[in-house]
């Protein structure tokens, strides 16, 4: 079993990183497998923090990227 790095976000959920690509981050809940989320990471004063997604249309250009590795 591989074992993927976890992130606590705002909800207070633990969710397994699951791929990164361009600036964005991949996410599901280990205990939820529905529960499938992308952050953003950004860099403010050289420390690394993970954003919500500006806009839905952000949210449908990151999942496309996710998507489209696939094939």
């Amino acid at each position: 079993m591989i074992e993927l790095e976890q992130i606590m976000l705002e909800n207070g959920v633990a969710y397994s990183i699951i791929r990164e690509k361009e600036s964005y981050v991949y996410l599901i809940n280990p205990q939820d497998e529905n529960d499938f989320c992308i952050r953003k990471n950004v860099t403010i004063d050289g420390e690394e923090y993970l954003k919500k997604l500006d806009s839905k249309e952000e949210f449908d250009y990151a999942l496309s990227i996710f998507k489209n590795e696939d094939e």
